[in-house]
């Protein structure tokens, strides 16, 4: 089970952005950039934090008892360190809030992804060039992916 994805984009990410914009602007790259963080993070609107680590050869581990959520909480998968990291930097924007309401609040996630993008825009460079041509909404870069996928494709079949 997983949320609408148009529901989502319109009722929470583009809301809780436009709602930022006198503090963080949110440009059409940044909605794109956040929302396919999310859905990337999220396993397509699918979880609400990370999946737990699983050694399944580690004996001392009882069956039942990993825990639900991996180390980041939220369809955005944020770790307490970042979380912290964040607070030191944001100027008092997160004082008030919770690091395991990420585990529920969808709009403190988006919040939390634009945030940190905002605070290091060169966390973009280590992200997938997939993920980031996508966000960035280029036009050439699709096309140029499809036409690549289409000749391997061909000379696959030849």
């Amino acid at each position: 089970m997983s949320l609408n994805w148009r529901q989502f984009e319109l009722g929470v990410l583009r809301s809780t952005l436009t709602d930022l914009d006198d503090v963080m602007p949110a440009p059409e790259v940044a909605i794109k950039l956040v929302g396919e963080t999310l859905w990337h993070e999220s396993d397509r609107l699918r979880a609400l934090g990370q999946y737990p680590r699983r050694d399944l050869d580690d004996a001392s581990v009882a069956p039942g008892s990993l825990p639900v959520f991996g180390p980041g909480l939220g369809i955005a998968s944020i770790e307490r360190p970042t979380w912290d990291w964040m607070k030191t930097k944001d100027y008092g924007m997160l004082e008030l809030l919770s690091y395991e309401d990420l585990a529920w609040d969808l709009r403190l996630n988006v919040i939390a992804c634009r945030l940190r993008y905002f605070l290091d825009p060169m966390a973009r460079a280590s992200m997938p060039s997939s993920i980031l041509g996508s966000a960035i909404g280029s036009r050439k870069y699709r096309r140029r992916q499809a036409m690549t996928l289409r000749r391997k494709s061909q000379a696959n079949d030849s």
